[in-house]
């Protein structure tokens, strides 16, 4: 009886560092692709269209829009780099500015339904950015500087708590466990209280 107390319990005990360990895992809805754009001080023009003569050689919207992930936006003129770099559960965002920088907004659309899910901004060194997430949209925006310098905002996603096949074989393993346990544990008892 005491060793299948101890299966049970290790059981229970491994189930529930599995499904923690599980939730941590991030899934990977993909393929997909972005729409993207950059706007400049209120304006109406999207800067990541190549069309418009802004995007360096070698980024994924160099060759027009949208890019598929993992890829990376760029916009270059004389003031600044900005870029927009994409993993499948990843977004950083990067300013590099020589003098100043007008205020922008940067929009981001994927093709597949869910992408975005689990959204949670990991870093920002920027003074400070805004997010928001409507639908398969995400916007992000900044106020801009007056000074010289590198702000870099990071965002990850796709996180799901969903647990593994072999997480749920152990955790009804343990529950059935602790069950049976509880079982015998009453019949015990009613049988002391019988006697």
């Amino acid at each position: 009886m005491n060793k299948l107390r101890v299966v049970a319990v290790l059981g229970a005990l491994f189930a529930g560092m599995s499904l923690m360990g599980s939730a941590a895992q991030a899934t990977v809805i993909g393929p997909t692709t972005i729409q993207g754009a950059i706007y400049f001080a209120g304006g109406t023009t999207n800067y990541y269209d190549p069309a418009n003569g802004f995007v360096p050689g070698g980024y994924g919207n160099s060759s027009g829009l949208p890019i598929t992930v993992p890829g990376t936006f760029g916009f270059e003129d004389g003031a600044n780099l900005d870029t927009a770099a994409f993993t499948t559960t990843s977004l950083s965002i990067e300013d590099v500015t020589n003098s100043s920088a007008s205020n922008w907004t940067q929009t981001f659309t994927a093709s597949t339904p869910g992408f975005f899910s689990g959204l949670v901004e990991t870093s920002d060194s920027f003074d400070p950015i805004s997010y928001s997430l409507t639908g398969n949209t995400l916007t992000v925006q900044w106020g801009g500087t007056d000074t010289a310098g590198t702000g870099v905002a990071d965002f990850s996603f796709g996180a799901s708590a969903t647990p593994l096949p072999s997480t749920w074989t152990m955790l009804i393993a343990g529950f059935v466990g602790l069950g049976f346990l509880a079982y015998r544990g009453s019949k015990k008892n009613a049988t002391a209280l019988a006697a």
